[in-house]
């Protein structure tokens, strides 16, 4: 598609349709969500904030658990796309101290032959945050994720401490921070003490959170020594609430990933749980030519509604929104509508929160 018009742009390679203007975007997908997960004032904030953005995924964050129909976003990056090399053009025109010049000079370097571990990235996610926001005029910068990958086996994930420390040092100044030596030292700790099957799969960082931290996912291929990884790796959290959680879900999920947080004192108490239904794809990515099956995702979300961590409502609106759908934008394109996974946050006296977080992606209806 060549029209300067196009919301979309298409990569005649991959034959993917990448976005130019998210906002734009987001105002023309309101019917494919259902208002149970975001009602239509709440929807023309998230466009709002996705004016001017490009992309090459788009993503939505639900809170199972809250009545509020409202949600954060994510666009995804994919390396070497027309959407990054628009964010590094607009980042690079931007003033030098802003967090858009930091996300730019960020993503141009990984991109660069010369970059050490250059060869490790694969694609950036940016997290909005945009349902748990007061108001409209003093938006925080997005969290940048980093999916990492093995260069020769084409898996997902690393293992090497210095490695996951330089790659973290890396994302600290794509949110417009400096290094911290003690950070960085207690990111390679816990890296170091990963169980010996499991990969760390992506870092990031958040610079609209309190207190400063780095955080790091990795795979659990065995569930039922997670207690001693955790203690290994010298989590300070409730063990207890990790086992009951698991004991909560049990059977429902395909595999198991953990987020934990470090910072320079150490890794922090909260833990985020991850589950998916479908197993893992041996090069780490999602395969959008099949079509959803939503029905996957209803024996566990029926046992987040018996814990109370998912409301009724929201796990029905969100088994409806798993699909294929056309939209027309100068040309007619396939939307694919996914939910990737649910994370369960753990946290010392508070109560456990359920987030969904589901994926679009866009093809030209005819590739």
């Amino acid at each position: 598609m060549t029209d300067p018009d196009s919301h979309f742009h298409v990569d005649s390679e991959r034959q993917t349709a990448e976005i130019h203007d998210c906002g734009t975007v987001l105002r023309s997908l309101r019917s494919l969500v259902p208002d149970g997960l975001v009602d239509s004032l709440e929807w023309e904030r998230l466009a709002g904030r996705a004016d001017g953005l490009s992309a090459s995924i788009v993503g939505l964050e639900f809170r199972l658990g809250d009545p509020t129909p409202n949600a954060d976003f994510l666009l995804g990056l994919v390396p070497g796309s027309w959407a990054e090399q628009t964010c590094i053009r607009r980042g690079q025109e931007a003033p030098p101290d802003s967090p858009e010049a930091f996300l730019a000079n960020y993503l141009a370097q990984i991109r660069d032959a010369e970059f050490p571990e250059a060869a490790l990235i694969a694609t950036t996610i940016l997290e909005y945050d945009v349902g748990l926001v007061p108001g409209d005029d003093r938006w925080p910068p997005p969290g940048v994720f980093q999916k990492l990958k093995n260069p020769f086996s084409q898996n997902v994930g690393i293992r090497e401490a210095e490695v996951a420390a330089r790659i973290a040092s890396a994302i600290s100044w794509a949110v417009g921070r400096s290094d911290d030596a003690q950070e960085s030292a207690a990111i390679r700790k816990m890296v170091a003490a990963l169980p010996v099957d499991s990969q760390l799969t992506w870092i990031g960082a958040m610079p609209g959170r309190d207190p400063r931290m780095i955080r790091l996912l990795f795979d659990v291929p065995d569930a039922d020594g997670l207690m001693d990884d955790l203690q290994r790796i010298g989590w300070p959290g409730p063990t207890e609430m990790v086992a009951s959680t698991l004991d909560a879900i049990n059977g429902q999920f395909e595999r198991l990933a953990i987020q934990l947080e470090v910072s320079a004192q150490g890794v922090l108490p909260r833990l985020g749980l991850e589950v998916y239904v479908l197993p893992k794809h041996p090069y780490g990515f999602a395969d959008w030519s099949r079509a959803p099956n939503p029905g996957l995702w209803r024996p566990i979300l029926s046992r987040l509604e018996d814990t109370g961590w998912c409301l009724p409502q929201k796990a029905s609106c969100l088994l409806a929104f798993p699909g294929r759908e056309y939209i027309f934008d100068n040309g007619i394109f396939l939307v694919h509508k996914n939910i990737n996974h649910v994370k369960i946050s753990i946290e010392a006296s508070q109560a456990r929160e359920a987030k969904a977080y589901v994926f679009m992606k866009f093809q030209p209806a005819t590739a």
